[in-house]
């Protein structure tokens, strides 16, 4: 079995080469490895192979795992659905939440994040599909929840 080093190798030659083959510039891109299950030690190897970007899927899990991970330069995404008891503590441990799924988690995320003055990147969760199992915001609120 290859290891961590090699793997992220792979996969980022493989960015490189599809990249290229489309016209982009293959530093444009950016890979975010999701670390969910996965304990700090292989994170802070991760790191040390080149890889900065991770992802949590669960605000609980993050607690434990982000403070005991050593490593300058990291940078954490939330890319779970956020629950709404669970947004302080998310503001302060991610550096971007990727899953705003409705127009009260946004206005949450943002009473939280002015509270302790951080300025949060943030993606919005469409539902395309218009699924009522899936979390995300109707594609016809899109403008109005951003507008908000």
């Amino acid at each position: 079995m290859q290891g961590i080093e090699d793997n992220l190798k792979r996969v980022e030659e493989t960015i490189r080469q599809a990249a290229l083959s489309c016209g982009r510039d293959p530093a444009s891109i950016k890979l975010l490895a999701v670390s969910k299950t996965f304990p700090a030690e292989i994170v802070e190897r991760t790191f040390r192979a080149g890889q900065r970007l991770f992802g949590e899927n669960r605000v609980q899990e993050a607690a434990a795992k982000i403070p005991s991970v050593q490593a300058d330069g990291i940078h954490w995404h939330l890319v779970g659905h956020l629950q709404t008891n669970k947004i302080r503590q998310a503001v302060q441990l991610f550096d971007v939440i990727e899953s705003i799924d409705s127009e009260k988690v946004a206005r949450k995320v943002d009473q939280s994040c002015r509270q302790i003055d951080k300025v949060m990147p943030v993606f919005i969760q469409i539902n395309v599909g218009d699924e009522p199992q899936k979390f995300g915001i109707r594609p016809g609120q899109v403008q109005e929840v951003v507008e908000k």
